[in-house]
């Protein structure tokens, strides 16, 4: 196998990861419009605010603190702790 096509094939698997977590961003951003304010939004909160880590890590701090405050009202502390070690990883 050549280095060129060594290197096609690498951007295309770069690229399909890519969309597919686009694509599980815009899923989980739906199921989130839709949910009551229950542990289930608690967990789509945290999921989704694993997806915008990274270089979008102040985004995923607002969903990450959206699932602590939630977590807070419902006294669900399952959801309390997660939600606070990943919003505090963002200063880090």
């Amino acid at each position: 196998m050549s280095k060129k096509s060594l290197y096609l094939l690498s951007f295309l698997l770069i690229s399909l990861g890519a969309t597919a977590q686009l694509s599980q961003r815009d899923s989980l951003l739906n199921q989130l419009k839709s949910a009551k304010e229950d542990t289930a939004a608690v967990h789509l909160y945290l999921a989704i605010g694993k997806l915008y880590e990274g270089p979008e890590g102040k985004l995923a701090n607002e969903y990450y603190s959206r699932a602590a405050t939630l977590s807070n009202k419902l006294n669900y502390p399952k959801g309390c702790l997660p939600a606070y070690i990943r919003y505090s990883n963002y200063f880090f």
